[in-house]
């Protein structure tokens, strides 16, 4: 009975779970079609009802001016204000008149004078809406239309804002000879803009001349000029279609002889043509246009087709710094001639001998034309290359006028005139593959010893990486500029007076770094650091050597007096900004300061620079005593951590451990013991360094290692030991793992195989007895 009691609740209990959850569905369906939303209102949110809201009578005077409003018409009214502080009130009515459906609202704001209305003028102030809107406030005495009023105001605020954010530009360059000027009016360029202007390659004005040639008919291109005008915003980014047009002119051009006509174009990167800026026009040395987008822009030079094909000369277009390659023209004339003799050079012969990297074009004089000077020729674009070994190559040398200049300035009154002797300059050799040395494509910056590799010779023949003089009859230019200059320098600065030639004993001059297109011949400069050999002075260089790099930066530069023979004291240079405790270098290694470093490469401890540092004969043999600042990687610290996996790992063993790293004392205590979960902590290692470790007695089991999640792959020794490679990049943990699979040993041999089976059977057979047992009693008693 109390079985079915039981069974009949949980059936009736099902049943009422079933109905709650399909009634509270129906519920949710009932109240999500009938639009019904309870809002909490313990919250202070009023519910919200979709039942009809209760219109809002509006005064009587508006709903007379209502009528016959067509629809979506606007009244503004006007009240009296009496002092008293009327509320915003807004009325929305809804009309329908013969089908038509009409809105009104009106507004009152009390209080503000632009809103200011009166009973008295109210409905005269309506608003028709005929496909435009037009708001028109009229006041007791008739005042203008506040609406027109601000929006005028608006305007002028937007166009003086405008004019703030697109002011006037204005831009010129001169590139290649030719003086390239830009003027954009207010209201074109957003504030920022910046533009570049490069010369055409020789392929893209291919392209472009072929092109043009196509549409000339009986004419053909006899000079093109071209240029890439790019614009920029003040982010960077490019700028295609402008505001408006931009007023450009080129200026200073060398027509050609034979010119006719030219014409202004627009070109695509390719050089195709896509567009006629001006069409014929009597060729000039200046020609100006607008234009509202900007590609690259060329001025074609044209005139009646001779006949003659400017890829009339055959032969190499490819010449090696050097080297001499042979060209053929189809005229008897033997008249040739180079674009840039500063890359290759061209005799009457046709030789074209290469001189630095780049690009030339080779004109050849094919005939006289009419008995009068008007040579008509054909040209020939010759690429020069630099061979993979390098070339000799001559190089001016310059240098700074005083010890404690600065190498990175452009200014010429730091700079002395080029070095020679007896005329001749150095020479350098740059390899073909040592062309990603160049920075930015024109200079080379190394340390001196790295320098060094590319000066072949100095002027006066001598090798080596640096050049002492000490001539002051060869070399009277450069002593007597570095003379006058430091001894201004010296008087201004240290009070030394009395300085003569004779006290300036040799002056060794330091590459600093190899530049290249300087339009000079040679093309390449050598520029120098100087060091003076002074009998009353001496100069102080503070270097920085940045983390990751072989070169120095200089930070500091003094001159000290040497006074009786006796070198005055060097006190340390401290510049937090220039010399920072900490460093974060390319790698990502944080990296600190780890003092300064003598010219012997010994740091200088700090009761030195307490006492004063007074530099030794040897460091003032050149005449300047060196010191550099040296970074090394800031320490951290690793843990070791031990796990045993496997069935016959053994977690109480103890595993045996040293380990070693780069810098670490020779007293430290490198071994230690670690059984399962346990764990060890190595401090003051430094960061980027490599730490080796090794377990030396883990025999029979299979060692595996892994850090910052990453395996770390073992090396397998005698013994059972396993060493790991660990590159130390921040504070982290190695996890070394042992595994040993297998079972344990239970004692059961296949001799007590039969027993233990005759076992088991005896086992089961008393189970299944007792459970027939069981069931013949509860059988009885239910009989009874």
């Amino acid at each position: 009975m109390q079985r079915k009691v039981k069974k009949s609740l949980t059936f009736l209990m099902a049943l009422v779970m079933v109905m709650s959850l399909v009634c509270g569905s129906g519920f949710s369906v009932i109240a999500e079609e009938t639009g019904l939303t309870e809002l909490a209102t313990d919250s202070g949110t009023e519910a919200e009802t979709p039942a009809a809201v209760p219109e809002t009578e509006p005064p009587a005077a508006i709903q007379e001016e209502t009528t016959g409003l067509t629809e979506a018409e606007t009244v503004p009214v006007e009240t009296e204000t009496t002092g008293e502080t009327v509320p915003n009130e807004t009325w929305t009515e809804n009309i329908s008149e013969g089908g038509t459906e009409f809105s009104e609202n009106v507004t009152e704001n009390a209080g503000e004078p632009s809103s200011e209305i009166t009973s008295e003028t109210a409905g005269e102030a309506v608003t028709e809406i005929t496909g435009e809107t037009t708001s028109e406030a009229v006041s007791e005495s008739g005042s203008e239309n506040l609406t027109e009023k601000a929006t005028s105001e608006s305007e002028s605020e937007t166009a003086e804002a405008t004019e703030k954010e697109k002011p006037e530009f204005t831009y010129r360059t001169t590139v290649n000879g030719i003086t390239v000027s830009i003027h954009a009016p207010e209201g074109i360029l957003p504030a920022g803009t910046t533009v570049t202007v490069e010369p055409l390659a020789a392929d893209v004005l291919d392209t472009a001349e072929q092109t043009i040639n196509d549409t000339l008919g009986e004419k053909e291109v006899v000079q093109l000029i071209g240029f890439d005008i790019t614009f920029y915003d003040a982010d960077g980014n490019e700028m295609h279609d402008l505001d408006g047009s931009v007023r450009i002119e080129y200026s200073g051009m060398d027509i050609v002889d034979e010119a006719e006509e030219a014409r202004v174009y627009h070109a695509d990167e390719n050089g195709n043509i896509t567009d006629t800026l001006t069409e014929a026009a009597a060729p000039s040395g200046t020609v100006g246009f607008t234009s509202d987008k900007f590609s690259p822009v060329l001025y074609a030079v044209y005139a009646e087709d001779d006949g003659i094909s400017a890829a009339a000369i055959t032969g190499p277009n490819t010449v090696t710094v050097g080297e001499t390659i042979s060209l053929n023209g189809t005229g008897n004339y033997d008249y040739w001639s180079s674009s840039n003799s500063y890359v290759a050079t061209v005799d009457n012969n046709g030789n074209v001998t290469g001189v630095v990297q780049g690009e030339v074009t080779i004109s050849h004089a094919v005939r006289f034309d009419y008995g009068i000077y008007d040579w008509v020729y054909e040209y020939y674009e010759v690429k020069v290359v630099p061979t993979a070994e390098g070339a000799n190559e001559g190089a001016q040398v310059y240098c700074l006028l005083t010890p404690t200049s600065d190498p990175n300035s452009n200014d010429t009154g730091q700079w002395g005139s080029v070095v020679t002797s007896g005329g001749d300059n150095a020479t350098v050799k740059i390899p073909g593959t040592a062309s990603g040395a160049w920075t930015a494509n024109k200079n080379i910056f190394k340390q001196t010893s790295e320098l060094s590799q590319y000066i072949v010779s100095w002027p006066d023949g001598s090798t080596g990486p640096t050049w002492t003089v000490s001539n002051t009859t060869t070399y009277a230019t450069l002593f007597d500029e570095v003379f006058r200059n430091y001894k201004t320098e010296l008087e201004k600065n240290n009070g030394i007076t009395g300085l003569t030639m004779e006290d300036i004993e040799e002056i060794t001059l330091i590459p600093y770094k190899i530049s290249k297109n300087n339009s000079t011949n040679p093309d390449k400069h050598i520029d120098c650091t100087i060091s003076v050999k002074c009998k009353k002075a001496y100069a102080v260089r503070f270097d920085v050597q940045k983390p990751g790099e072989a070169g120095y930066t200089n930070v500091h530069a003094e001159n000290k007096a040497i006074i009786n023979n006796a070198p005055e004291a060097i006190q340390k240079y401290v510049d937090a900004e220039k010399v920072p405790a900490e460093i974060v270098g390319d790698d990502g290694i944080t990296y600190v300061f780890d003092g300064w470093y003598n010219e012997a490469n010994e740091k200088v401890r700090e009761e030195r620079w307490t006492a004063g540092y007074v530099p030794s004969d040897v460091e003032l043999e050149d005449g300047t005593v060196y010191f550099t600042a040296k970074y090394k990687p800031a320490n951290t610290s690793i843990t070791i951590e031990k796990q045993v996996t496997g069935g016959l790992g053994d977690r109480t063993k103890e595993f045996h451990f040293t380990y070693s790293y780069d810098g670490m004392e020779k007293d430290t205590n490198n071994t230690f013991t670690l059984t399962h979960g346990g764990t060890k902590t190595i401090d003051n290692i430094p960061v980027g360094t490599e730490l080796t470790l090794t377990e030396t007695n883990a025999n029979g089991y299979n060692v595996s290692a892994t850090y910052g999640g990453k395996d770390l792959t073992a090396s397998q020794g005698e013994n059972g030991s396993a060493t790991f490679k660990v590159k130390v990049t921040a504070n982290g943990t190695v996890v070394v793992t042992n595994n040993k699979e297998g079972s344990p040993d239970t004692g059961i041999t296949l001799d007590s195989l039969p027993y233990i089976v005759i076992l088991a059977v005896v086992i089961v057979g008393a189970v299944l007895f007792v459970i027939g047992r069981r069931k013949k009693y509860r059988a009885g008693q239910r009989r009874k």
